[in-house]
């Protein structure tokens, strides 16, 4: 029997049968961009009344909750505030999240009179917001900061990360993510400022170099919550996504964005 194995053995079991993909648009109605892993599957959730709880647990030490902090409005459709973040059960239970922030080239190419200064104020702003919100995160543990940059027009601002600071005075672990579209001359120096700033070192998330992790992640296709979102509504409260419907999806996935820039 499963509940006779090592607690160990068991949290080996989970893990391999968790999904590899990412989950888009996990919670309803909220600015979660992706989760990744997906969540337990419904008839993992159903073998036993008593490893439910156990299984949930272990999801949620190992999943990685992403918010993009960009200035560009497709991304802010949904919750564009986070205000019905801050009022989601899901708050409570996320202990990983990464904070993507993204500056969309192209929007600053195209319309020059916005430009990346004030692009910049505009992620700084959000990501004190995410801060206020993310503080109240009971369950919180670890932040992985994420650097999108395929017009590479913010060359080194990195303080505009200075916001997540107050993370880190509360004991939550602070690490530097993927840095992306940015050249590798500058890219030295922007993650050394980014750890400067953040007083953080390159993260490792879930066991697994997070670079890796992210290339074996794009090279898989992106399914959204809509497919197969089959949980009973007895177990919403305790899972960590809600149905929702791909046709009602607005925000893009930020891959296929990051591909389209």
């Amino acid at each position: 029997m499963l509940q006779d194995l090592p607690f160990e053995l068991r949290a080996q079991i989970y893990e391999y049968l968790l999904p590899d993909l990412p989950l888009g648009h996990p919670v309803e109605s909220t600015a979660i961009t992706s989760v990744s892993p997906r969540p337990p599957s419904l008839s993992l959730l159903l073998l036993c009344h008593s490893l439910t709880e156990e299984v949930l647990s272990n999801y949620y030490r190992h999943a990685l909750y992403k918010l993009v902090l960009s200035h560009a409005f497709n991304f802010y459709r949904n919750d564009p505030n986070l205000d019905n973040l801050s009022k989601h059960p899901i708050l409570q239970k996320i202990q990983n999240v990464e904070l993507v922030f993204f500056c969309d080239g192209v929007l600053v190419r195209d319309y020059p009179s916005f430009g990346p200064d004030r692009a910049c104020q505009e992620v700084r702003r959000r990501a004190e917001r995410a801060v206020e919100v993310l503080e109240h995160a009971a369950s919180l543990k670890k932040v992985v900061v994420s650097w999108v940059d395929p017009g590479r027009h913010w060359g080194v601002r990195a303080e505009v990360v200075t916001p997540l600071r107050p993370l880190r005075k509360m004991g939550i672990k602070l690490e530097v993510g993927e840095v992306l579209g940015v050249e590798d001359a500058e890219r030295d120096k922007l993650m050394r400022a980014l750890k400067t700033e953040l007083s953080c070192d390159t993260a490792v998330v879930g066991g697994f170099d997070y670079e890796a992790h992210s290339i074996r992640v794009k090279r898989e296709p992106f399914q959204y919550g809509g497919k197969d979102s089959d949980h009973p509504l007895s177990l919403q409260p305790y899972l960590p996504h809600d149905t929702v419907d791909e046709s009602r999806s607005s925000s893009p996935n930020l891959r296929r964005d990051k591909e389209d820039i």
